[in-house]
């Protein structure tokens, strides 16, 4: 499994997905991680239109964010991609709290009292 967390300096979160500089992807197995590298953010590039496509980070399952935007966020849904929103600014953090289960699944969601 692999996951994509937006990142400007490669220790704490960007606070945007989008306008992040590059993303931390991470590739797990059995809930260690085996290998990271840092991908820049072509969506940031003057010949990217109005919706980006985050092509280097089709591979990734799981998106951890602090923010995104509803057009970035539709556009990773319509990929099949679960996204994991957090408080967190520190990856680390962000990623034990992932490995714990500590994080609620949107889709799991229920807006039901």
């Amino acid at each position: 499994m692999k996951i994509a967390i937006p990142t400007d300096d490669g220790l704490t979160l960007a606070t945007q997905f989008n306008t992040a500089l590059a993303y931390l992807v991470l590739t797990l197995e059995l809930g260690e991680i085996v290998h990271q590298e840092k991908r820049l953010n072509n969506a940031n590039e003057a010949s990217v239109k109005e919706m980006p496509t985050f092509d280097m980070i089709r591979d990734c399952e799981v998106v951890i964010v602090r923010e995104i935007g509803e057009g970035p966020a539709g556009l990773l849904k319509s990929q099949d991609k679960e996204i994991i929103r957090t408080n967190e600014t520190i990856i680390t953090s962000a990623i034990m709290h992932y490995l714990g289960y500590d994080y609620i699944k949107e889709s799991n969601t229920c807006c039901c009292p």
